[in-house]
């Protein structure tokens, strides 16, 4: 690797995911941080969807393999790796996204002397597991909480969680998420005009639950002919998925458009958005649809039960069943007023609460404070 030019105010980030919410979450940040003078080094995987775009905002990218799962001999060369890399940047402040990446760049940091910042996007331990699962997640997570400066918690549930697992307070950091939000200022449709959309966008992963999509198709297309499901998104589900529709039978009822990096064009032809997550650190995608003005029906899982007010700007569904969020979608297709009234209100709250300008000042605000000056 070629010598990195030590450019004072360097922010490190670090991740594992090629694509989805945390990819989303840093490109969206990436230009905040660099319109306030930080020069941005990416350390990700090859096959990351996004480069040409980081490149064109004026990322340098270095790429490393690094594995989601537990794999010891690996993991430690990658940690020597990441210990090699962060010496020859020398960055001013190194940020972590994700647990992997948050395991191993901790590691490698440790005793470097240079301020480390670690934002899970959503805890280990909350996702489906056994009990020793989450025990040894959660016990990895207080021992590694030593070698970093702050825990950025995304959502109050989030933070929560990590103090009802031992995780020092003192470590912790609230910046609860946001969006983009003029991404979404156009909200009319422009195709499927004679269907009744019901959205998802996100990685098709179990954390999301999309099967769950198919089966309230399943329930609804005889009580709404015209129902058509969208999935935005790729992931490893994709494949069972698509099975699952051609066994149905339901392939005019559900489309699946891939990933895509524009998602705001096919958001605004939604007439519902869908988040059936079994666990979410936040839930990016609600608060898109809640911008292009789509009244939205949610889990309750993780942060979206803190984005959306049930019956006020959304709907909740608490027991998840396929039954209930039938009723809700039902409910939202019988009443245009209904509709109307739900979007609205969504899209008041996310205009006040979930904006990608609050949640970069206050990054800038704990950088500031990690590197004990006024900035870069």
């Amino acid at each position: 690797m070629a010598k990195t030019t030590n450019v004072p105010g360097t922010l490190l980030h670090i991740f594992q995911p090629e694509l989805g919410g945390v990819v989303e979450y840093i490109r969206t940040l990436f230009p905040k941080f660099r319109d306030a003078g930080y020069h941005q080094v990416i350390i990700c995987p090859e096959a990351l969807r996004n480069a040409d775009e980081f490149r064109k905002m004026g990322a340098e990218l270095i790429f490393m393999k690094m594995v989601r799962p537990i794999q010891p001999i690996n993991d430690f060369k990658s940690i020597r790796e990441l210990t090699r890399m962060i010496t020859e940047i020398d960055p001013a402040i190194i940020y972590l996204h994700s647990s992997k990446a948050g395991a191993v760049g901790r590691l490698a940091a440790a005793g470097l002397g240079i301020p480390v910042c670690y934002n899970p996007h959503g805890w280990a331990f909350i996702m489906d597991g056994g009990l020793v699962k989450k025990r040894f997640y959660g016990l990895a997570e207080r021992v590694l909480s030593r070698w970093c400066d702050k825990i950025v918690t995304i959502s109050d549930s989030e933070l929560s969680s990590a103090v009802q697992y031992g995780i020092p307070v003192e470590k912790l950091q609230r910046i609860i998420s946001g969006i983009d939000i003029k991404r979404f200022k156009e909200s009319e449709k422009t195709a499927y005009r004679n269907r009744f959309v019901i959205g998802f966008a996100g990685r098709l992963h179990a954390a999301k639950n999309p099967l769950k999509v198919i089966e309230i198709v399943q329930n609804l297309v005889a009580k709404i002919p015209e129902i058509l499901a969208l999935f935005i998104g790729d992931g490893e589900l994709a494949g069972s998925l698509q099975t699952r529709v051609s066994e149905l039978g339901l392939e005019d009822q559900v489309k699946f458009l891939g990933w895509s990096d524009a998602p705001e064009d096919d958001i605004r032809n939604f007439d519902i958005g869908l988040m059936p997550s079994a666990w979410e650190g936040f839930g990016l995608a609600v608060c898109e649809y809640m911008a292009a003005k789509k009244p939205v029906v949610v889990s309750d899982a993780g942060g979206l039960k803190h984005i959306v007010k049930h019956l006020y700007d959304g709907f909740v569904v608490s027991s998840g069943s396929t039954d209930e969020y039938c009723k809700y979608i039902l409910d939202l297709y019988k009443s245009k007023t209904l509709r109307k009234d739900i979007s609205e209100a969504a899209y008041k709250k996310v205009c006040r609460e979930f904006t990608i300008e609050r949640v970069a000042s206050e990054h800038l605000e704990l950088f500031k404070e990690l590197q004990g000056s006024s900035g870069p």
